[in-house]
């Protein structure tokens, strides 16, 4: 199922940052296209590992998502900045550029 999340895009010491903090993943390079790509490969990545490991529903659930008819829903970037320190200090301390990022997750049996 396709699922809308935030990103937050940012560049540290010259390197370009993906990051989806409702996943806690993120993608990195040279360049923004590099990052996201990245981004992309590390995702594939959680969810063969988690859906392997029959973790996946329990991981998103540790992320702060919800489920409701199968349904996924992803914790919002407010309550994600209330509770990470790590988004906080991003969105406190550096500059970035919030989009919004169409990925497709498997959906909950």
């Amino acid at each position: 199922m396709n699922v809308q999340l935030a990103v937050l895009k940012f560049i540290d010491d010259g390197i370009h940052f993906f990051f989806v903090p409702a996943l806690d993943i993120v993608g990195y390079g040279q360049s923004e296209s590099e990052a996201e790509t990245s981004f992309g490969l590390s995702l594939e990545e959680f969810i063969e590992y988690t859906l392997q490991k029959n973790t996946y529903q329990s991981e998103l659930q540790e992320l702060g998502w919800s489920f409701s008819d199968q349904q996924l829903n992803p914790p919002t970037l407010d309550y994600l900045i209330a509770v990470r320190e790590d988004v906080k200090e991003i969105v406190q301390n550096k500059e970035f550029n919030k989009i919004h990022h169409t990925v497709f997750l498997p959906s909950i049996n």
